[in-house]
């Protein structure tokens, strides 16, 4: 079992969520909106790209680069958590 963090269970989660919608490549930006839609106490944008980061560096999340912004997506799903 991995142990996470309450952002990064929470940055998991928001992931997880948005990959079974179908959107398979999140921005920062794109997590950073449904984090503070569902979330009570809203997150700081460079928060939420210091935590995916520090997911990224974990090899919890894969990162691409499309232009000037990357991407991120889950390494694995939530059932192998």
């Amino acid at each position: 079992m991995i142990k996470h963090g309450m952002l990064e269970s929470a940055i998991m989660n928001v992931l997880w969520n948005l990959e079974e919608s179908g959107m398979f490549k999140s921005s920062v930006k794109d997590v950073h909106k449904a984090l503070n839609e569902q979330s009570k106490t809203k997150k700081a944008y460079t928060t939420v790209k210091t935590v995916m980061d520090r997911l990224y560096q974990k090899n919890m999340l894969v990162k691409t680069r499309h232009g000037r912004r990357y991407y991120y997506r889950t390494t694995y799903t939530n059932q192998d958590d």
